[in-house]
């Protein structure tokens, strides 16, 4: 005959079983709220940089992001010639000193 003891231990390991399997379903619901939170803060950053880019297409009446990244690339390629032609400049200064 079971004794009032054996059922007591009986409730006390399905509490334990019960509370692990809820911890590991914690952890696993955690692990998941972290990784949509990640989620979430990209595509707020990627909604932000578009919203940038097309803020900047319209500054320069462009119509594609194409014609926007050419534009720039062409002003970054201007912007390093004159840095190359001012350094050449210096240098040819010193040369004549």
């Amino acid at each position: 005959m079971p004794s009032q003891y054996d059922a007591l231990e009986r409730q006390q390991e399905q509490l334990r079983l019960e509370e692990e399997k809820a911890f590991a379903e914690s952890q696993v619901l955690s692990a998941k709220s972290q990784e949509l939170t990640a989620r979430i803060l990209r595509l707020r950053r990627q909604q932000e940089f578009l919203r940038k880019r097309e803020k900047e297409m319209i500054r320069r009446d462009l119509h594609t992001l194409e014609e926007l990244d050419l534009a720039e690339e062409n002003e970054r390629l201007e912007k390093e010639k004159a840095e190359k032609e001012k350094t050449g400049k210096r240098k040819g200064r010193r040369a004549r000193s």
